[in-house]
C-alpha cells in the first residue's frame, strides 16, 4: 500500500514537476509499477480514442455517402437533361426539314405547266429551303439510331428507300404529287415517334 502511494505521488509531481528520479524512486519494485501504470494510461487513452472515433466516424461516413451520392444524382441529371434537349434538337430539325419539302412539292404538284402561282422570288425561296432540307433529311437518314429513337430512323429509311417514278416517263407534277404523300406520312409518323420518345426520356 505505501509503494502504491508513492507511485502516485511519482505521477503526481512528475506530472508538474519533471525533474531525475530521487533515490527512493529508483528500487526495482517501484519502476515496475511505474512501467505498468504508464502502459495501463497508454491503453486508457487507445481505449478513449477508440471510443471517440466510434462515435464520430458514422456520421463522417454518412456525410461523405451522402455528398457522393447527391453529387452523382446530380450529375446524371444534368446529363439526361442535355441529351433530352439535343434529342429534342435533333427531330425539331427533322419536322422541319419535312415541312420544308411539303411545302415544296405542294406547290410543284399544282403545276400543270401553267406555273404555280407564286413569284419567282418565292419559288426560289421553297426551292432553296428543299435543298437544304433534302441535305438535311439525308445526313440524318445516314447516321441512323444516334439521337432519335430507331423507330425514327427506320421511318426515314422507308423514306428513303421509297419506290420513285422516273423523271424521263413521268410528268414532274405527277412526281412532286407522289413526293408529297411520301413526305407528309413520314411527317405525321416521325411527330408520333417523337412525342412517345420524348415523353418517355424525361419521365
Amino acid at each position: 500500500m505505501r509503494l502504491i502511494n508513492r507511485l502516485h505521488r511519482f505521477i503526481f509531481l512528475n506530472s508538474f514537476f519533471p525533474k531525475p528520479l530521487d533515490a527512493e524512486y529508483k528500487s526495482v519494485p517501484f519502476l515496475f509499477l511505474a512501467i505498468r501504470a504508464s502502459k495501463y494510461k497508454l491503453y486508457l487513452l487507445k481505449d478513449a480514442m477508440i471510443d471517440f472515433l466510434l462515435k464520430i466516424l458514422p456520421g463522417i461516413v454518412t456525410a461523405i455517402l451522402a455528398s457522393y451520392l447527391a453529387t452523382k444524382w446530380s450529375l446524371r441529371k444534368f446529363y439526361s437533361e442535355k441529351w433530352w434537349q439535343r434529342k429534342e434538337n435533333a427531330y425539331i430539325e427533322i419536322i422541319d426539314a419535312l415541312y420544308d419539302l411539303i411545302q415544296y412539292c405542294e406547290t410543284q404538284k399544282e403545276d400543270y405547266g401553267s406555273g404555280t402561282g407564286y413569284s419567282e422570288c418565292k419559288i426560289k425561296k421553297f426551292r432553296e429551303r428543299y435543298n437544304r432540307a433534302f441535305w438535311e433529311i439525308k445526313k440524318t437518314t445516314d447516321i441512323g439510331a444516334f439521337v432519335v429513337s430507331s423507330q425514327a430512323a427506320t421511318i426515314l429509311k422507308e423514306l428513303r428507300d421509297r419506290p420513285k417514278l422516273e423523271w424521263t416517263e413521268n410528268p414532274p407534277w405527277e412526281i412532286y404529287e407522289q413526293d408529297y404523300e411520301y413526305y407528309k406520312d413520314a411527317l405525321n409518323k416521325i411527330i408520333q415517334v417523337a412525342k412517345e420518345d420524348l415523353k418517355a426520356n424525361k419521365a
